[in-house]
This record gives structure tokens, sequence and C-alpha cells, in this order.
């Protein structure tokens, strides 16, 4: 699979209307469709396949819940090797929304977290009224920003990976932590 349909800084990752209909979406900066991608949901987890726009059928990449585990990976659906994997740092939540980015060896190499734990405090009490922000880190060094934007029916978010200029984070990582928060939302 080549992966130069993720090479560019900025993106929008749109996910589903209302939570339940239609597909997620992954756009270029210019509004451009990238990929789209579908939720299955199983017993007790979830996987999310991120297809091709310009082949429906084709998969770039899947997002899979480790069983009885808050890891989820991130597997190149072509080769199937793991790109890595995210985890949402549990009980962080109730104070600043945290996940972890790990490589394909399950070592961490970054993070995201919410800017503010005011705004984090005042979105658990008004999510509407409040959008999100992420800033994600590899190494403590700024590597891009995750902005929910706003609309009461779809979680939207803006990406800008300008920052991580060396490209120390796979972009198909990011756009994983990305529709994961279009995906769980706020429950997680």
């Amino acid at each position: 699979m080549p992966i130069e349909s993720f090479s560019a800084t900025r993106y929008v990752v749109r996910g589903r209307v209302l939570g339940a209909f239609g597909r997620l979406r992954v756009q270029a900066a210019d509004g451009r469709l990238i990929a789209s991608g579908i939720i299955r949901w199983h017993w007790s987890s979830y996987s999310i396949s991120v297809l091709s726009a310009e082949r429906p059928e084709r998969e770039h990449f899947i997002i899979q819940a480790r069983p009885d585990s808050p890891v989820s990976d991130v597997v190149d659906a072509g080769s199937g090797e793991r790109i890595g994997a995210v985890r949402r740092k549990d009980w962080v939540p109730l104070a600043r929304d945290q996940w972890t980015v790990f490589d394909a060896h399950d070592r961490e190499i970054g993070s995201f977290r919410e800017e503010s734990t005011g705004l984090a405090w005042l979105n658990r009490c008004c999510p509407y009224l409040v959008s999100r922000r992420f800033r994600g880190e590899v190494e403590g060094r700024p590597a891009c920003t995750l902005r929910q934007l706003f609309n009461p029916f779809v979680m939207k978010f803006e990406v800008d990976c300008g920052d991580d200029a060396s490209r120390a984070m796979d972009r198909r990582l990011v756009i994983a932590v990305s529709l994961l928060l279009c995906t769980l939302g706020r429950e997680g």
C-alpha cells in the first residue's frame, strides 16, 4: 500500500453524522477525500477499516482493539505488519484526555494530550460549547495539533502535522488517534 495518501501535513477527520450514520472521512486540507472508514463493532471491541477514496474495496490500514485491553493496534492492510498502537490513558480523561502512541515494537514514541485542564473540565460539563484541542508530542517536542471544529451533529477534527518536519510519528498513527476520538467521542 503506498502511503503517499498520507504524506500531507494538514487533514480534516470527520466522524459519522449524529454518531451513527454514514462513514468516517479523512480529507486533505483542500477538501479532497483521501480515505473513508468503516466501523465494525464486535461483542466487546471494535475495528475501523480505513479505505481508499479512489478504490473503496482497497484498505489502507486497520485500527483494531486488542481483546481485554485499552490498546488499539494500527495494522497496514496490504502487508499485515503493525504500524504501531495507541492507548487511551486510564483515569486521566477525568482531568485531561491523553493518548499514548507506540511504535510497531510497543515502545512509546509520543503522546497526545488535551492542551488545557480548565477547558477540558468545561468541555466535560458543557460538551457542545467548548471545542477540544490536543497537542501531539514526540520525545517532548511538539509534533502535531488536533483541533475539534465546532459542529453539534458531527465530531470533526482539524489535524496539523506541520511541526513534525522529520516525520518522527507516522501520519497513519496521527489519523488513527483522530479517528478514535471521532468514534469513541467522550465516552472512550
